[in-house]
Parts: C-alpha cells; structure tokens; sequence
C-alpha cells in the first residue's frame, strides 16, 4: 500500500487558482524522483506571476540613482542622476496564463521523461542496445536544457525577486517558483545521472556476453602450466 495522500494536496486540485498550492515536499511517497522533479518544475512554473504584455501589471517604477561625485555636482550645477526606471514585476505573455517565455523550462521538463522511457523499454526488451543508446544522447541533451531552463527563469524574475516586495507586491512568487524549479532541475539531473550509470551498466554486460568464446579467452589471463620435475630433466 502507498502512503495516505496528504488533504492539502486534494484541496490543491479544486483550488480557484491556476497555480496549485504543492510543494516538493508534500507528494506522496509512492512518487519516484524523477516524478517529484517534474512535479516541482511544473509547480514551480505554474506559481510564477504573469501578466499581458503592455498592460500595467507588468511593471513597476524603481527610482534609481547613478554615482556622482560631489565635486562634480557643484562645479557642472546638475541633479544628482537619479530617474524612475521601468522594471518587470511579472512575466508578459500573450494573456495573464501564457508561458511563451517560459518554452525552454517547459521544454526542458518535458523531455525529461524521454531518457526513463527509453532506458525502461532498453532494459525490457531483448538486443534493444539501440534504446540504450539514445537515451545517453537524451540524457546530455535534458542536461544541457534544464541549465537554460535555470537561466531564463533567472532572467525573467531578476526584477520581481532582487527589488524590494514593497515595490510590486510579487517577491514571495518569483522567489518560490525560481526556487522550486532549482529544486527540480537538480533532482532530475541526479535521477538522470542514475539513469546513465544503468544504462550504461547493462550496455557493457550485454556487450560482453556477446562476445566470442574465442575473443573471451583473449580478454582472460592464461591458465598456468604445470610441468612435472621428471619431464623437465628429460628435456635438459
């Protein structure tokens, strides 16, 4: 039996919101790591604040002010370069759910399960090295893009997450999202770095057995020859 699923987590699926109220820690213990991960990226993405391009929700002011000298002040007679900048608070879409910006994280999730599907199916069925095989080059690949997933959602919340909340209301969102999908981005490439030592583990044993007799005895040390006393003297 699988352990009791928690009630904050069915309440989540008949929450009004969109974005589910579920961490990584409160899935159930049947769930595999590479299923937990997934599960974070998802919420970790879902929770992140959106809006519509061009409408006001997207930005706030931020009053910022460039280093001057004081001597320089005095002698030129100019302000002290400070100005109102336009920063992101959300992340613009075509509507208040869109994730357009969010295709390389989405992506990246998405072709996580690919390398366990093919390992699975490698590992099952009989002479499918072929199987194997790709899923080494998914595994690269997923790694590659769950580094950029990382970085693009480091780019779309720098904003909302390094200014202070009292500025756009956002900081609790943007900092537990991008967190959550660190979470899941590091829990899939360990799950994936399991996956290769399997794979790559039964591609060498296959191999091997199907190695000639011949080419084995090769690849073995040489068994000792025992000589007896007698037929050595004869032979000097």
């Amino acid at each position: 039996m699988g352990c009791p699923v928690p009630p904050h987590w069915l309440s989540a699926f008949h929450s009004t919101t969109l974005a589910p109220r579920v961490s990584c820690r409160t899935t159930p213990c049947s769930l595999n790591p590479h299923q937990v991960g997934m599960m974070c990226a998802i919420t970790g993405m879902a929770i992140l604040p959106k809006c519509r391009w061009g409408e006001p929700e997207c930005y706030f002011l931020a009053h910022t002010c460039a280093y001057t000298k004081a001597t320089d002040t005095v002698a030129t007679g100019e302000s002290d370069g400070c100005m109102n900048v336009l920063k992101f608070r959300a992340i613009e879409g075509s509507n208040d759910y869109s994730a357009e910006q969010l295709a390389i994280p989405i992506l990246a999730t998405c072709l996580s399960s690919i390398p366990a599907i093919l390992t699975f199916l490698g590992t099952l069925l009989d002479k499918a090295l072929p199987l194997l095989e790709s899923a080494k080059i998914f595994l690269a690949m997923n790694t590659v893009f769950l580094v950029l997933g990382v970085r693009a959602i480091q780019d779309l919340t720098f904003d909302c997450r390094w200014w202070g909340n009292w500025h756009h209301d956002n900081g609790k969102a943007c900092h537990d999202g991008f967190n959550l999908y660190i979470a899941a981005a590091i829990i899939l490439v360990v799950a994936q770095l399991a996956l290769l030592v399997i794979s790559v583990r039964f591609v060498e044993d296959h191999r091997y057995m199907m190695v000639q007799p011949h080419e084995a005895a090769k690849l073995s040390a040489p068994e000792p020859i025992d000589i007896d006393d007698d037929e050595s003297m004869t032979n000097l």
